[in-house]
């Protein structure tokens, strides 16, 4: 009984997210490398599923252009995140 307590308890830590810092700084290098410029990770935000990326329309419009390649590397780098979409 008291373990159905404990298991029950301790299963809500399962969902717990990494840290967005973590996920904003990896996002970041993976642009730098797919991409060949800097994105600093401030101007990052995680928000779920989705990363959300602050910079000039020319260099968003070369993210969305390799999008698939960045966020399946990002996910293959930290399978926790679940990153779906880049806006």
């Amino acid at each position: 009984m008291a373990l159905d307590q404990i298991s029950g308890y301790l299963s809500k830590y399962k969902r717990i997210t990494p840290p967005d810092e973590h996920i904003r700084k990896m996002t970041a290098e993976i642009i730098e490398r797919e991409c060949g410029f800097d994105v600093r990770p401030q101007s990052i935000r995680v928000h779920g599923n989705t990363i959300f990326i602050k910079a000039e329309p020319l260099l968003r419009t070369e993210i969305f252009l390799k999008k698939e390649k960045i966020l399946e590397k990002l996910n293959e780098l930290h399978r926790e995140s679940r990153i779906k979409y880049i806006q």
